[in-house]
């Protein structure tokens, strides 16, 4: 199983091009080709076939523009100076601020079972002391 650490130490053997707009520029268009996806799947479905699951071959594709996304998105925090594991903690942090203040709920519900967001733990390296 990849690390959001190494997954982006592989990143950088791959990137040539090393520029801010580039990565942004990327993220962008790949991010557009997954909603592409969705918008087909919604074009298509019909109206009373709404709750019809994604194809094999379309979460496929999705699965493939979520990682082109991630290859964008870490190679921008790096250049930035942050990383994918920085973000992730700081959106968890929002996330428990949120819950705290009463504008986010910490569970969600699907297909009627309750999923609670592990908001009262700290990120898996920074208990490893």
């Amino acid at each position: 199983m990849w690390t959001f650490d190494g997954y982006s130490e592989c990143t950088a053997r791959t990137d040539k091009v090393k520029y801010l707009w580039y990565y942004a520029l990327g993220l962008t268009g790949e991010s557009g080709e997954l909603v592409e996806v969705l918008k087909k799947y919604y074009r298509d479905v019909k109206v009373n076939d709404l709750d019809r699951w994604l194809s094999e071959a379309e979460t496929a594709k999705i699965v493939d523009e979520a990682g082109d996304i991630l290859w964008y998105l870490s190679r921008l925090l790096e250049k930035v100076g942050s990383s994918l594991d920085d973000a992730a903690d700081g959106n968890i942090k929002k996330l428990r601020k949120r819950a705290t203040a009463g504008t986010l709920t910490e569970v969600q519900r699907t297909n009627d079972k309750a999923y609670s967001l592990p908001l009262d733990t700290e990120h898996p390296s920074k208990n490893s002391s």
